[in-house]
């Protein structure tokens, strides 16, 4: 039999357990996009087996795989694990599906423990590339490779065949990270072993292993999943929208940043928003200039460009978009070549391949065109294409002051505050709920900067089709919402603020707050 082989050890002493681990773990493999023919779950002699009709239980290595997409081998006896030098049950589960995989002809074999999760898409494909190799990610926390996330492959498979005959014995006294024969430790994935220390899982990671076991049962701890992949009921629907379920959700998130970026630097550029909403940071053109001279970008993509100020912020290549330029100031300062569009963004996407101007992809894109929601989603969904793993999109004008702000045409209200009254966002805060139900894969921050908020978004993925797969259902779902409806203040806690002026004081701490753990 020829293909992948996926495998976990397992034990459980309740029906409960293989519930709430064993069968989420198989629901993951399974509702996620890592290749795979065959899942191996290795028990260490359970006193209670589950009952899944997709599953062959045997004792017996012979028994062939192709009867059902699930084999769980069963040891008779069980030999345990005593301590992280003490391991006999775990090696010898673990060297079982080796021969498991020798016998009946795989190709390759990835081994991911039962409370470990491959979260991000780019790292899923990255372990479907791997085709010659004995590959672990790398734990943050511990500086040194993961053993509970491995593939194995080609010359890599072979060494793992060759590694599994070797007697227990040789290994006594020994961290099992510490005698497996890797041949490439992967340093770009974040993950770690959040579950040692952590009752949740950060935004920001690729991979977890060992999940808390206080979580198992709780939905919410599992927000990288599907509701449907979860074999236990769910607490709180994620699929649909309500105020209290996504002000939950930032909630959530907020204190995840919190600890995640403190626990980095040190330091926390976390603001909190008192009663009356308002941008009390820089403003967003001297913010954009003091970020581009943090982040230093090589290429610069910018929509609504019009007078050319955000285009003077920003000083390298650039290519810009906007159905009627106005530019009247010198915008070339510091660049070599500029790209100008004069046509609607639409246009420019259907016609022009943006990497033909920017031959690496967009470093920085700014988005301020017309200011409707669902325009901003298909240039957010047509930029995504183009950018990186470290490229950042600024949304301009999410976080209206008011309900009049964010009406769909531009009124002026003279009873209004002269500050604020000539102001106009439109409905482009709409994005925010909708990066939070579709992309919770993103890494996104509130920059507090004047007149209507900036924001930050990045861990963009090129390859995502998901929100053009559901921009019809996108558009149904929230073209009848109002701010109103929404809530101000629960717009305004969807994803953690950022004190600007606190920020451009320490340039240094910029990429970690942009790009948590994204080294």
């Amino acid at each position: 039999m020829t293909g992948t082989l996926v495998f976990c050890t397992s034990y459980a002493e309740t029906e409960t357990i293989w519930t709430n681990r064993y069968r989420l773990w198989v629901n993951a493999i399974g509702g996620g996009e890592i290749q795979h023919d065959h899942l191996l779950l290795v028990d260490d002699a359970s006193p209670v087996l589950p009952v899944w009709s997709d599953t062959r239980i045997t004792n017996r290595l012979a028994d062939t795989p192709h009867a059902k997409p699930i084999t769980l081998y069963r040891f008779d006896k069980r030999l345990g694990r005593q301590g992280r030098t003490v391991y006999p049950g775990w090696y010898r589960s673990f060297c079982f599906a080796a021969r498991f995989a020798e016998t009946h002809g795989f190709t390759r074999v990835v081994h991911i423990e039962s409370d470990g999760f491959i979260i991000s898409r780019k790292m899923q494909h990255a372990i479907n590339a791997v085709t010659d190799d004995w590959i672990a990610p790398a734990i943050q926390s511990h500086q040194m490779p993961e053993s509970a996330v491995q593939v194995m492959a080609g010359r890599g498979l072979r060494s793992f065949f060759d590694f599994a005959k070797k007697p227990y014995s040789d290994n006594v006294g020994y961290e099992a990270e510490n005698i497996l024969p890797f041949t490439r430790i992967e340093r770009q994935f974040v993950g770690s072993r959040y579950g040692e220390t952590l009752h949740y899982v950060p935004r920001e990671a690729d991979f977890v292993t060992q999940t808390n076991p206080a979580t198992q049962g709780d939905a919410a701890y599992y927000w990288w999943l599907r509701p449907d992949l979860l074999p236990f009921p769910a607490d709180r629907d994620r699929t649909t929208m309500t105020s209290d379920t996504l002000s939950a959700s930032a909630s959530d998130y907020q204190s995840h940043f919190r600890i995640a970026h403190a626990e980095k630097t040190g330091e926390t550029y976390e603001k909190d928003l008192g009663p009356e909403l308002r941008h009390t940071g820089m403003g967003y053109l001297e913010f954009m200039e003091v970020l581009a001279d943090a982040l230093s970008p090589r290429t610069y993509f910018e929509i609504g460009t019009e007078a050319g100020h955000s285009l003077r912020s920003v000083r390298c290549d650039a290519v810009c978009v906007d159905p009627d330029f106005e530019i009247s100031q010198n915008v070339f300062q510091g660049r070599r070549v500029a790209h100008f569009f004069q046509m609607a963004s639409d246009d420019f996407f259907a016609h022009y391949d943006l990497r033909i101007y920017l031959s690496c992809g967009v470093d920085l894109a700014f988005l301020d065109g017309l200011h409707h929601y669902e325009v901003l989603l298909r240039d957010f969904i047509n930029t995504e294409r183009y950018c990186h793993e470290r490229s950042l999109v600024l949304l301009h004008d999410c976080l209206p002051l008011n309900e009049r702000m964010a009406e769909r045409q531009q009124r002026l209200d003279e009873n209004e505050d002269a500050e604020t009254r000539h102001a106009w966002t439109g409905d482009v805060w709409k994005i925010l709920p909708i990066l939070r139900k579709y992309r919770p894969d993103l890494r996104i921050v509130q920059f507090d900067c004047g007149p209507t908020g900036l924001i930050g978004c990045s861990g963009l993925d090129p390859q995502s089709q998901v929100l053009s797969e559901n921009y019809d259902k996108i558009l149904r779902e929230f073209d009848d919402v109002t701010l109103s409806q929404f809530g101000l203040s629960e717009l305004w806690t969807q994803y953690p603020t950022i004190d600007t002026n606190k920020l451009a004081a320490k340039l240094e701490d910029f990429c970690s707050v942009v790009f948590v753990n994204k080294n």
